[in-house]
């Protein structure tokens, strides 16, 4: 047994040779689980899981107009929902018919004459486009089978 001294002028006993490096017996919590891990694919910010059954795989279900997709991640993967999203959905604003339906105006620059741009508003709509098509050909006198080619294709 060791006896000292505290700086108040208490006087404190340790047991044994190593009882400084002694901790007492404090029982070990158990280990806490990890929460879910966190989807690393950006498109399950615009996806819902749906649970499925041995027979029904996985699927997910969109946010925006509520088509079901399968997401299994050896069969579909996060693929068919990029596709869903960027070709698909009507109901999803940044898509390719997101702003169709809303008639939401693009911004583009218009040069004026003395060589300043202005941004102006643009409306697309497909009606126009097949309009002005049909009169480009009729007033350019090309033949029908411009539409045919690559670079149109390339352009729709």
């Amino acid at each position: 047994m060791e006896q000292s001294l505290t700086q108040d002028g208490e006087q404190t006993t340790q047991v044994g040779p190593d009882s400084k490096n002694s901790q007492p017996d404090v029982p070990l919590s158990p280990k806490k689980k990890r929460g879910t891990k966190r989807k690393t694919s950006k498109m399950w910010d615009h996806f819902t899981i749906i649970e499925g059954t041995y027979e029904v795989p996985k699927r997910s279900e969109c946010n925006y107009c509520q088509t079901s997709i399968g997401c299994h991640s050896k069969s579909n993967g996060t693929s068919t929902m990029l596709n869903h999203l960027a070709n698909i959905c009507s109901k999803y604003p940044y898509g390719k018919y997101g702003n169709v339906t809303k008639g939401q105006q693009t911004l583009a620059f218009k040069t004026k004459g003395d060589g300043q741009n202005e941004v102006v508003g643009v409306t697309w709509s497909v009606e126009a486009c097949i309009i002005g098509l049909a009169k480009m050909i009729v007033m350019d006198e090309l033949p029908f089978r411009f539409v045919e080619g690559l670079g149109f294709k390339h352009f729709c």
